[in-house]
């Protein structure tokens, strides 16, 4: 059982621990990373739903205790930072680097846009798994993990404008990008947004956002497409605007190659909004949907799912977790 506590101002810096080759190959599905360390741990990918109680930090070994006051780069290939609190951001450079049991939480309100644990130029095969990412000071500029050439293995991300960036360096590039086991939620809206001027200004909140690109997985995880009620601007609108559980849009090229299997979404206006996605396409098979995106008058003919014309999708075993009844793909608006 997963024991959250705060964390103790008073703890002194501590130094990043460096191992090389642990861990940085995906797991198979079903079988979690350090597998000789939770043997208590049920958690069965596509079958357990991802809460903040099996997710994140403290989960597979005690609640980190190590604090690094600072921003961390990893630049080393195998480079490993493993159950430390990171008050700041996580840079990554290299290949094959692991981010284990963490919390890593931004450090101070960021200016300009990225994301709390970012993996940029160099950094190939990226795994993080069982970290908290939750912004200690968040602000429309700040999003959770990205943008590509990663794998998330049971990570809780939350207090950000989007949890999960992806998008390639190239149009019609891979994303090198799974997602398995993770919960994203409770997503902190802003308005006034300089990033999206006009009358109506205010954050575009995504648990996961799209850009473009190939071969993005989601497998087993939990987008619970909320606000924050605390942080941000409060109140949060009401009814929702410009949230979605997962936005797939065309920034950098059509996403394609897209498998969206065996996961839990939920909130949103639209849920899973592909309306602006020219090109491309995926698989989105057997997700469950709560109803947080339904139309009250007649629920199951809601924009839940819903596609451009031109993005080609196989979308069966879809269902709403509430009573089974099959989820509508809608196409357009």
């Amino acid at each position: 059982m997963k024991t959250v506590r705060a964390i103790p101002a008073f703890l002194s810096s501590a130094l990043l621990l460096l191992s090389c080759g642990e861990g940085v190959a995906p797991e198979s599905e079903g079988v979690t990373p350090a597998a000789q360390e939770q043997a208590a741990d049920t958690f069965v990918l596509r079958q357990t739903k991802p809460t903040a109680a099996n997710t994140g930090a403290g989960v597979i070994r005690a609640w980190p205790t190590k604090v690094i006051n600072g921003d961390v780069t990893l630049s080393t290939a195998g480079q490993r930072l493993a159950d430390t609190i990171v008050h700041g951001r996580v840079f990554i450079k290299a290949a094959n680097t692991v981010v284990s049991n963490c919390v890593v939480d931004g450090g101070p309100a960021m200016t300009g846009g990225g994301s709390i644990i970012q993996i940029g130029t160099g950094g190939t095969n990226a795994r993080i798994e069982y970290t908290t990412v939750r912004a200690a000071n968040p602000t429309y500029w700040v999003n959770g993990i990205g943008m590509r050439n990663y794998t998330a293995y049971r990570v809780d991300v939350s207090g950000v404008v989007d949890a999960f960036s992806v998008a390639p360096a190239t149009a019609n590039t891979a994303v090198n990008v799974s997602i398995q086991g993770s919960y994203g939620h409770d997503l902190v809206h802003f308005s006034p947004d300089p990033n999206h001027p006009g009358t109506d200004s205010r954050t575009h909140n995504d648990v996961l956002q799209s850009h473009g690109g190939i071969g993005l997985e989601v497998i087993g995880s939990n987008f619970s497409a909320y606000h924050d009620p605390v942080m941000g601007t409060q109140p949060v609108p009401n009814p929702k605007k410009q949230i979605a559980a997962m936005m797939i849009n065309t920034i950098v090229g059509p996403s394609a190659g897209m498998k969206i299997e065996d996961n839990w979404f939920g909130g949103g206006v639209y849920c899973i909004n592909g309306g602006g996605a020219n090109g491309g396409g995926g698989t989105f098979l057997r997700n469950r949907f709560d109803r947080g995106s339904a139309s009250p008058a007649n629920p199951d003919e809601s924009y839940t799912l819903v596609f451009d014309s031109t993005f080609i999708q196989t979308s069966t075993g879809n269902v709403y977790e509430d009573n089974g009844h099959a989820v509508k793909v809608r196409t357009g608006f």
